[in-house]
């Protein structure tokens, strides 16, 4: 249960995942011979889940970075702590299918994704979106006048 729970951390819950099979074996034995077996034997099933399985699964699926899901990992570690680090991947998919929608944030998702490919369409309907006018609406009118500013609609 803690190897499936430890997965869901990216890189270095699968390292930690090993480790605690691997000292049980060694306080339950009288030899460092099973502490050897199973630390080898998870170590190799999580390098070929990890590095072969994963990867194909959902590396396809969620276009990001390994670096930027290390620094994802780290940063939201440091925020929540543990919490954070279960939750990093699910808030860096969030944050990057938000930003690729939008055409001045969508260099960003860019530079997130792996390949520098997105797989979702330009909005069309949000080219012209600004976040100025949208939190502002009587900013198209002069100060205290109510008269629209020049080239503005009215």
């Amino acid at each position: 249960m803690i190897i499936f729970l430890l997965n869901f951390i990216p890189t270095v819950g699968s390292i930690v995942a090993t480790i605690f099979p691997a000292m049980i074996a060694l306080a339950q034995a009288d030899g460092y011979t099973l502490f050897i077996l199973v630390l080898a034997g998870i170590t190799s099933l999580q390098i070929m889940i990890g590095n072969i399985m994963e990867p194909r699964l959902a590396g396809n699926t969620f276009n990001l970075s390994p670096i930027v899901i290390l620094i994802n990992l780290g940063l939201w570690g440091y925020i929540w702590g543990i919490t954070g680090m279960f939750l990093c991947m699910p808030f860096l998919i969030i944050i990057t299918i938000i930003i690729s929608h939008f055409p001045k944030t969508r260099p960003i998702a860019i530079i997130l994704s792996s390949d520098g490919h997105l797989r979702v369409p330009l909005d069309k309907s949000l080219e012209g979106f600004s976040f100025s006018a949208a939190m502002n609406p009587a900013a198209k009118y002069r100060l205290g006048t109510g008269k629209p500013k020049d080239g503005a609609d009215s």
